[in-house]
């Protein structure tokens, strides 16, 4: 089975479906792997980055790079990143964050590369 991943630019449209994918991605990942050494608290102020109302901010700032990736129509990815200015002419950029929904992980056989 051939499965077509489309990943794009986010839109406004897609910020409710991103911030719900990624806090999903991280309430899993805590839940799993990291409830026994990482603080509930710190896990929620990590959340406040991936709000609807921060991906909506975000969006209108130059610097900020966030995409989706789709499958038949429905997000089950993001990324996001930025550029940072002030390296010359040419900039670099960092990713900040990249999640993918754990429904859609299993099915493609992907690996984790923690325990």
């Amino acid at each position: 089975m051939v499965v077509m991943l489309i990943v794009r630019r986010m839109r406004v449209e897609d910020v409710a479906a991103a911030s719900k994918v990624s806090i999903e991605a991280m309430e899993d990942y805590w839940s799993r792997y990291a409830k026994d050494y990482y603080p509930r608290k710190a896990l929620e102020f990590d959340k406040s980055s991936h709000t609807q109302e921060n991906y909506t901010k975000r969006l209108q700032e130059e610097n900020e790079l966030l995409f989706v990736a789709e499958e038949n129509g429905g997000i089950i990815g993001v990324a996001t990143g930025r550029i940072l200015r002030g390296y010359k002419k040419g900039g670099w950029s960092r990713p900040t964050w990249v999640d993918m929904r754990q429904t859609f992980m299993p099915r493609q056989r992907c690996r984790r590369s923690h325990p």
